[in-house]
């Protein structure tokens, strides 16, 4: 009964780091005793498709534990993502101002200054109207793009670094979580590969366990522990320390995804800043020009 209610626990928190439906864990308690699979009964209790293809990938024999610890992975990575898709709607706001501010120029002032001087294309203007337009557009569409790199789950300019990151710091932790708790080394690698969203970092995770495998001596895994740790890792797996090895990575990782994010929701700011300030002060400046041409050229 213990282990039930504290599977279900395991599994509620695995939902709520991955956005599944409530009361999952009891869902996912009564599909294993109606003879689900562990994979199975995850998918049915609406925990997200990467953790159930990583029970279903190793088989782990400590299921209680290994989910248990998984959940307080997973919420970690998505309590991260979360904060950084959180900080696209500062840029996303400044688009709304940029694109308000064209229509106001377009639709109330242009054709104000036009009946003010009785004929728009007399006016002595050294800047045209539609630079401003031009400027508030691009900050416009900078800003959008600005959230959508903000928002995607994948890696992508100008946060790409700090993004793959946070990903490698969740395949590494689902990884350790698993080897530790008895799943075979190579093995446990193979499964964590589900938790990536990038191609490289999960061909990468594979390639260490093929190495493992064979025995032969490659290049895997600089892209997803990077040199100095792949190599440490590969030097205790062969002394039979691999599974400890793989924790401390999963921690090095873990602290450093979440001491980088404090500067990435920064930087995410200033270039909010940034281009939403500069579409404005040059929206700004083309408008006082075409106002000051109207002012010479008065008669």
């Amino acid at each position: 009964m213990n282990g039930a209610i504290e599977m279900a626990a395991a599994v509620d928190r695995l939902a709520h780091g991955t956005g599944g439906a409530r009361r999952a864990g009891q869902k996912f308690v009564a599909a294993l005793e109606s003879g689900a699979t562990p994979a199975n009964a995850l998918d049915r209790s609406g925990v997200r498709g990467a953790v159930a293809q990583l029970i279903e990938a190793a088989a782990p024999a400590e299921l209680e534990p290994v989910l248990r610890e998984l959940g307080v992975a997973v919420e970690l990575a998505n309590s991260r993502s979360q904060a950084v898709r959180n900080a696209s709607r500062y840029p996303l706001l400044l688009a709304v101002v940029a694109v308000l501010l064209s229509w106001l120029i377009e639709s109330m002032v242009l054709p104000s200054l036009g009946l003010l001087r009785m004929n728009l294309d007399r006016l002595y203007a050294p800047v045209s109207a539609a630079s401003s337009m031009v400027a508030l557009t691009v900050s416009a569409i900078t800003l959008v793009l600005l959230a959508i790199s903000l928002r995607s789950r994948r890696s992508l300019f100008p946060f790409a670094r700090e993004r793959r990151q946070q990903e490698r710091a969740l395949i590494v932790a689902g990884a350790a979580t698993l080897a530790r708790h008895g799943t075979p080394l190579a093995l446990s690698l193979r499964a964590g590969a589900h938790l990536s969203i990038s191609p490289q970092l999960s061909a990468d995770c594979v390639a260490i366990a093929v190495e493992l495998e064979s025995g032969a001596s490659n290049a895997a895994g600089t892209e997803l522990l990077g040199e100095t740790g792949a190599a440490l890792f590969k030097a205790a797996a062969s002394e039979g320390a691999g599974a400890e090895s793989l924790t401390a990575l999963a921690e090095l990782h873990e602290s450093a995804a979440a001491g980088e994010l404090p500067g990435l929701l920064l930087r995410a700011e200033l270039s909010a800043m940034l281009l939403g300030g500069l579409g404005i002060l040059a929206g700004g400046a083309a408008f006082y020009s075409t106002y000051s041409g109207l002012l010479a050229g008065a008669p």
